[in-house]
């Protein structure tokens, strides 16, 4: 698993930043998992999105 800490731009369109979490899974040499997460009002991770990477032979 490799995590990337980072800021952006809050959903809110407030222009303040809000920190991310990008987490790659590695579940094989033909399949990863890209999963993004960003902290709620209460400061919990919400998970938004998925995304999901096939390696075709």
């Amino acid at each position: 698993m490799l995590t990337l800490d980072t800021e952006g731009p809050s959903f809110t369109g407030d222009g303040s930043l809000v920190p991310y979490l990008d987490i790659i899974e590695i579940e094989s040499d033909d399949y990863w998992a890209l999963k993004s997460r960003a902290p709620d009002k209460e400061r919990t991770w919400v998970e938004f999105m998925t995304a999901h990477y096939r390696h075709k032979t």
